[in-house]
């Protein structure tokens, strides 16, 4: 049972990671094109809807013990500033939120890195 978590702890991750990935290249694209603004909207409310799923996720599994790793808690503040501007606050709170998520995918991108280097190898075998 061990090596299932295991390998499941790891899909979890690699999904966090795609979906930081996606959710940060929307946001690029978003910079350069101004005519589809409410798809971009509706992808960053799904990709926040998945943090915050990640969020109680991470909190129910780890309980207490959630805020003792810097990364939750840093994580978890990512969330929380992404949504202020939902309860009305200054929208450039958005912004910083959206680069706090860069370091989010620092945290998450050695997941992406193992399995890249594990795809590598396996081809070359």
């Amino acid at each position: 049972m061990g090596a299932a978590v295991s390998r499941i702890r790891v899909t979890f991750e690699q999904v966090v990671t795609v979906v930081i990935v996606a959710n940060f290249t929307v946001w690029a694209v978003s910079l350069l094109d101004h005519g589809h603004e409410p798809l971009y909207a509706a992808v960053e409310t799904g990709c926040l809807i998945f943090f915050e799923g990640e969020m109680i996720a991470r909190l129910r599994e780890h309980g207490r013990q959630f805020f003792r790793s810097g990364w939750h808690v840093f994580d978890l503040a990512v969330v929380l500033l992404a949504l202020l501007p939902v309860l009305g606050v200054d929208v450039a709170l958005l912004r910083v939120a959206r680069l706090a998520r860069l370091f989010h995918l620092a945290r998450h991108g050695h997941i992406l890195s193992l399995r890249m280097l594990r795809v590598a190898r396996d081809a070359v075998r």
